[in-house]
């Protein structure tokens, strides 16, 4: 009985070291399940975060998300070479959710007559973390994918409790970034006519992250 088990290693070794492609797909599978658990285990701690810094503006008082007027205040007067528009916004709450957006667009003139725009998206999902963590729950993978068409990634942000994941339409030319801030802030630029996430980042960073990141 004792040899038992150095059998089944034998076996298994046997399948996954001699049989050329099929063991290498096993191999793959195996790679891919284990960051798929690790990705769960990524999840669940992201969750428990969120939930703990949920209970600590719980405790201060801080329930309801805020007003989106004052989400707008977190905007940009302007960018370099685009005219900003009227700021919109809208707060929503449902009992024992509450979340609020704001968004305001800065347009452009192109060379070839057309009409580029920056656009900011800036979310509150406070009292609606599980909206956030289902938002945020892909990059836990490192998720990265590029085609000649299309280039998404996560990256880092350079500031503690801040995801970032970054998306490149080549063949539409159109940038965007989202931030995840510290399992409450979600905020999004984009672009039109753009060949990098640079422009995006940019403006992304011109915005103090740093404040919403401690609220």
């Amino acid at each position: 009985m004792k040899r038992l088990p150095l059998l089944i290693t034998i076996i298994l070794a046997f399948i996954l070291y001699s049989c050329g492609e099929k063991a290498n797909e096993m191999k793959e599978a195996f790679k891919s399940m284990e960051k798929i658990a690790e990705a769960g285990k990524n999840i669940e701690q992201e969750s428990k975060l969120a939930e703990t810094r949920k209970n600590e503006r719980i405790s201060r008082g801080d329930t309801l998300a805020m007003p989106y007027q004052e989400l707008q205040k977190f905007f940009p007067g302007s960018i370099s070479g685009y005219t900003p528009q009227e700021p919109e916004g809208t707060s929503y709450n449902m009992p024992p959710m509450s979340y609020s957006q704001a968004s305001r667009e800065y347009t452009a003139q192109g060379t070839d007559g057309s009409q580029n725009y920056v656009k900011i998206v800036l979310i509150d999902y406070n009292q609606a973390h599980d909206m956030y963590i289902g938002l945020t729950a892909l990059w836990q993978m490192g998720f990265s994918s590029e085609t000649k068409d299309r280039k998404e990634m996560t990256f880092n942000t350079g500031y503690d409790n801040v995801a970032g994941y970054e998306v490149l339409d080549k063949t539409g030319k159109r940038a965007t970034v989202n931030y995840g801030i510290a399992w409450r802030f979600f905020l999004t630029v984009e672009a039109s006519n753009q060949t990098s996430t640079d422009l995006v980042k940019s403006v992304a960073n011109s915005i103090d992250i740093k404040k919403l990141s401690g609220m």
